[in-house]
């Protein structure tokens, strides 16, 4: 089996015991290495997640920077068009930024909070612990929708300052 993320439970790790000719598996050590990989993949996608934005969020500055400060956009000819095609770009990479978060971020990360709630709860039933409390999980969607918020703002900013330096 192969490794394909950071932390994932591969044949090595697993507590299987290779007698003669039975395998026994511990399931509650499976279980909680499973959790483990689980929760590992999620802090690792949540990284990854944050650079992405950061570094978005420092180019739409920059280029705002650049607007501002630049001398050659007014004497284009025709700079309207420049304008007009710079914010359309800007509009893409806000609506690709969402798509990022909301396609593929957001239910990524839902998935692998469901399954690692699973576990508990299988470790929970196992240890006869009571169960935990179940939340909304409303606030699931609050990181993604504040850094779209915050990247929709940037691309006004952006695109604002394009505007401006061209006159």
């Amino acid at each position: 089996m192969r490794t394909s993320y950071p932390g994932s439970v591969t044949e090595s790790t697993l507590p299987i015991d290779h007698s003669e000719h039975t395998c026994h598996v511990d399931r509650d050590d499976l279980t909680v290495r499973l959790w483990e990989a689980t929760s590992s993949r999620r802090a690792d996608r949540r990284s990854y997640e944050w650079k992405v934005t950061l570094g978005l969020w420092a180019g739409l500055l920059a280029v705002a920077k650049l607007a501002l400060d630049s001398t050659a956009l007014p004497l284009v000819a025709q700079r309207w068009a420049v304008v007009v095609v710079a914010c359309l770009l800007l509009v893409i990479v806000a609506v690709g930024h969402w798509l990022y978060e909301f396609k593929f971020v957001v239910p990524a990360n839902a998935h692998d909070l469901e399954e690692a709630l699973t576990l508990e709860g299988s470790l929970r039933e196992t240890a006869h612990l009571p169960s935990a409390e179940a939340d909304e999980r409303t606030w699931r969607r609050a990181p993604a929708l504040f850094q779209v918020g915050v990247t929709v703002l940037l691309t006004v900013v952006a695109a604002g300052s394009i505007i401006i330096g061209s006159r």
